[in-house]
């Protein structure tokens, strides 16, 4: 599996170009949990990294809906088996599907950026939803 089977297109490859130029690379998050991510990292194959978000990332974040969510495009600095490797940006989303936070009417959850179609459950009950967009041509 490649980056571009993940979604990888040209206008993310032009939002990556400037963080190319410091040494990091593109990756998809696939997994969140209270502590950090998985993500699927570039290189001769995918590789599957745990990653973390920096801190200024965290704390210029006005909302929960500017946070990195499963789904996402983000440019990481890569860590060895001393250091993490660490969520440097988030690059701009084309679409998400977002929901009210709960007891908060003023901001948005992500649940799933590029969303394309699918089923997904609600409190164990399944609903579908199909979401459409304009071709990429």
């Amino acid at each position: 599996m490649t980056l571009k089977e993940l979604g990888w297109n040209p206008q993310l490859e032009a939002a990556f170009e400037l963080f190319r130029a410091k040494g990091w690379v593109p990756a998809r998050l696939i997994r969140e949990t209270t502590i950090n991510y998985g993500a699927f990292i570039a290189g001769d194959e995918l590789e599957e990294v745990e990653v973390v978000l920096c801190g200024r990332a965290w704390h210029e974040a006005e909302n929960d809906a500017e946070l990195p969510a499963v789904g996402d495009w983000v440019a990481v600095e890569l860590g060895d088996e001393n250091t993490d490797s660490v969520i440097r940006e988030r690059l701009p989303r084309s679409s998400c599907f977002a929901r009210k936070m709960p007891g908060n009417a003023a901001q948005a959850k992500v649940i799933a950026p590029y969303p394309t179609r699918g089923r997904c459950a609600v409190m164990g009950r399944p609903i579908r939803y199909e979401l459409r967009f304009p071709r990429d041509e």
